[in-house]
């Protein structure tokens, strides 16, 4: 049996409308597709520069050292290791006449980024440090997602198509609503409703209607003027007008108005019934009367009131060495100046190479500032590499007192973060901390420690203890930055005692 042509033009319209929807999102999917692999070339290059600019400063902190005693092993090793990382493809390292002294890795192709850095110590130029990075790293992994947003878009696609197939097809009124002729019906598939209302119908026309008209009269009157046609087709104006209807009315009959003009038919009799409900006083709930306002109180009200949580741009750093509370009753005098005088000694080995301003304050205390901030955080990284180094060097420095039978101190250090125009600040909290705390490690806080910048290089993998609220002991940092102190400490060490 054949299908009926109505079916079958509702479904070649849900066909080109499934179809016409499907092209539209499918030509977005491509275009967003084209757009944004155009864009992750361009992010990956840009983020690859930024990660080449942060690894410059922090190879020319690491290299520095081994530049200035004339260390090749040390260079080597570091560039070696450096060069593991999958965006750096070769490191390279000259003098200032363009002579090589060191390289790691191979330049194997001609679209690299080629960044160059110049290693200063004051005034002088010690050497040229290029970098040649990929981006393909990075590239990759922007297009493995890019891949996965590509499949997850392609599911919802295939899903709202066949959503829409499927509404279509509960729903064909909604695709015929433009055709406004009705099919014409058979007799045979009317109910036996419809055979009981036509039946009412013709009876109530036989009652009502006029007498019978001559059909040719009726095709003359046509011919002469059609309004006359309308007229004769027009009900009688003594019919009766259906009754109205009054929903919600509690009256049995309903009067019947009738009006010659459909104008001024009668208006429907609605009543209107309220239905909003009386309003409960609120009484006040008899729980709540005795309840306390619990009060939330802030983790970090101390450090928050000493403004030591602060960003990188405005960061400055303080080692501070307490000298006087750490020595004993039984230190002569002249020992404990020569004491002092060799950790003066120490600190002016660790500025040579990573910087910052020394000072001796009333108390006869020491303390190393680092008050240039940097927006990468880069000083931060030199404070806590000169902290251990120091650290390192008074460890082993005691060691060998120790095993000679001569006096030494019991130093606390204390290396503290705070804003850089507030250094009166950062030595109160650093008093604070070396006066509370028994340890010979680096002591320092929670605004140090959970610095963005430095929780991800230099303390990445640290072996760092809390001991109490807001102590915290920096035994170790990262392992190839700790390898190349103790090698700093004992390479100074045989200079301060050769």
């Amino acid at each position: 049996m054949d299908k009926p042509q109505p079916f079958i033009a509702l479904t070649s319209q849900r066909s080109r409308l499934t179809f016409t929807l499907a092209c539209i999102l499918l030509g977005g999917l491509l275009l967003a597709g084209i757009y944004l692999s155009i864009v992750a070339g361009k992010a990956a290059k840009h983020q690859t520069r930024e990660q080449g600019e942060l690894l410059g400063q922090q190879t020319v902190t690491l290299i520095k050292p081994a530049l200035l005693s004339d260390d090749g092993v040390s260079l080597n090793f570091v560039l070696n290791q450096l060069v593991r990382q999958p965006y750096v493809e070769a490191i390279i390292l000259k003098d200032p006449k363009d002579r090589l002294i060191g390289r790691a890795g191979e330049i194997t192709q001609d679209t690299l980024i080629k960044q160059e850095i110049l290693i200063h110590q004051q005034t002088q130029t010690l050497a040229i440090l290029e970098l040649h990075l990929n981006p393909e790293p990075n590239q990759q992994h922007i297009s493995n997602l890019l891949i996965q947003t590509v499949i997850l878009a392609l599911i919802i696609i295939i899903l709202t198509l066949t959503g829409c197939w499927i509404l279509l097809s509960r729903h064909p009124a909604r695709l015929s609503e433009a055709e406004p002729t009705i099919a014409p019906t058979d007799s045979h598939n009317l109910s036996p409703n419809t055979f009981l209302a036509e039946a009412t119908h013709d009876s109530a026309q036989k009652k009502h209607s006029p007498p019978p008209v001559d059909t040719k009269n009726i095709d003359t009157l046509n011919k002469d003027d059609p309004e006359q046609l309308v007229e004769l087709l027009r009900p009688a104006s003594d019919t009766p007008a259906m009754p109205d209807f009054a929903p919600f009315t509690e009256h049995k009959e309903s009067t019947i108005t009738q009006s010659s003009e459909p104008a001024n038919a009668a208006d429907t009799i609605v009543e209107e019934v309220n239905l909003t409900l009386p309003s409960r006083n609120k009484a006040p709930n008899p729980l709540f009367e005795n309840s306390k306002h619990e009060v939330q109180l802030d983790l970090y009200t101390f450090e928050q009131e000493l403004e030591l949580i602060v960003a990188a741009d405005t960061a400055g750093y303080l080692l501070y060495l307490d000298l006087a509370s750490g020595h004993s009753d039984n230190i002569r005098n002249d020992e404990l100046n020569e004491l002092q005088e060799y950790y003066y000694r120490m600190l002016d080995m660790v500025i040579a190479i990573y910087q910052g301003e020394v000072s001796r304050i009333d108390s006869g205390d020491l303390q190393l500032a680092f008050l240039k901030p940097h927006k990468d955080d880069s000083h931060g990284i030199n404070a806590i590499c000169a902290s251990q180094l120091f650290n390192r060097l008074y460890k082993q420095f005691n060691q060998q007192r120790i095993r000679s039978l001569k006096p030494v101190l019991n130093l606390h250090m204390a290396l503290v973060r705070g804003h850089y125009k507030k250094l009166p600040r950062m030595q109160e909290e650093a008093r604070f901390l070396t006066h509370s705390t028994e340890s010979n490690d680096l002591i320092t806080h929670t605004a140090l420690s959970e610095a963005p910048d430095l929780k991800v290089s230099l303390l990445a993998g640290a072996d760092i203890e809390r001991i109490e609220e807001d102590k915290v002991l920096i035994k170790t940092v990262n392992e190839n930055y700790q390898k190349l102190l103790d090698k700093q400490a004992k390479h100074l060490l045989k200079k301060l005692f050769p």
